[in-house]
C-alpha cells in the first residue's frame, strides 16, 4: 500500500503568527490523520498478505527552514507515526517505508501561493509588515533553486514496494540530502546557515558570531 496524499501546506511561507487555526487543522487532516486512518483500515489485510506501507513525507521534517513550520510539523508528525509503525509491524513481515523528497516541480507551490495571498489579505497588516521582507526574500531564493520532477518520487516508491529489503527512510531530490545532513549540526549553527542560504539573515541583522553556534 502506498499513500499518495498531497502535500497541502497551510499557506506558503507563513510565520506561525499568521497561520489560521483552520488552515493548520486542514494540513494535519490531509498530511497526518488521512494516512493514519487509511493505514489503520488496511492493516488487517496488510498483515495477512505481508504487504508494504509507503508514506510520502518531506525533507522539511528533518530540517525545517524559516516559514516552513506548519508544513514541517505535519511531515514530522507523519515521520514519527511511520517510525513507530515500522517497529510495530516488523513481526508480521510488513515493511514500512518513508520517502522524503526535496523540492518538486508540481502545482503545490502555486496552490500554496494562492493560500498565502488569501491568508495575508485577512491578516493584520501590522503583523504582515513585520515579516514581509523575510517572506519576499524566501520566495526569491526558492525561485532560483532547482527542483526535481515527481519522477524521482515515483521511482523511489517503486523500489520501496519491490525491493526485497527496502530502506526504512529514503531521501530523494536535488539538495534534499544536504538539508537532511544539517539536522546533525548544533542548532544555532544550523539556524545561521539556513537564514543565510535563504537571504533572510542580512534582512534581520541576524548575529553571525561563531560563539553561540555550539550552545543548544
Amino acid at each position: 500500500m502506498a499513500s499518495t496524499h498531497s502535500s497541502i501546506v497551510p499557506g506558503s511561507l507563513l510565520t506561525a503568527q499568521l497561520i489560521p487555526d483552520h488552515e493548520l487543522r486542514r494540513a494535519f487532516e490531509v498530511n497526518v490523520i488521512g494516512p493514519m486512518s487509511l493505514t489503520r483500515r488496511l492493516l488487517p489485510s496488510l498483515r495477512a498478505a505481508q504487504g508494504r506501507i509507503v508514506n510520502i513525507g518531506a525533507i522539511s521534517a528533518q530540517t525545517t527552514p524559516p516559514f516552513f513550520g506548519a508544513a514541517g510539523a505535519t511531515k514530522s508528525a507523519l515521520a514519527s507515526f511511520n517510525d513507530a509503525l515500522r517497529m510495530e509491524c516488523a513481526k508480521f513481515g510488513v515493511e514500512v517505508v518513508l520517502i522524503e523528497p526535496g523540492a518538486l516541480k508540481t502545482d503545490i507551490f502555486a496552490t500554496a501561493a494562492k493560500t498565502q495571498v488569501a491568508v495575508l489579505d485577512r491578516a493584520s497588516k501590522q503583523v504582515v509588515a513585520i515579516y514581509k521582507a523575510e517572506m519576499d526574500a524566501m520566495h526569491a531564493a526558492l525561485a532560483k533553486r532547482e527542483a526535481d520532477t515527481p519522477d524521482v518520487v515515483v521511482a523511489a516508491t517503486l523500489r520501496a514496494l519491490n525491493d526485497k529489503k527496502p530502506k526504512p527512510r529514503v531521501v530523494v531530490g536535488k539538495g534534499a540530502s544536504r538539508l537532511a545532513k544539517l539536522r546533525l549540526l548544533p542548532d544555532r549553527m544550523r539556524d545561521r546557515m539556513l537564514l543565510n542560504a535563504f537571504g533572510v539573515a542580512k534582512l534581520r541583522g541576524y548575529r553571525t558570531s561563531r560563539r553561540p553556534a555550539f550552545s543548544r
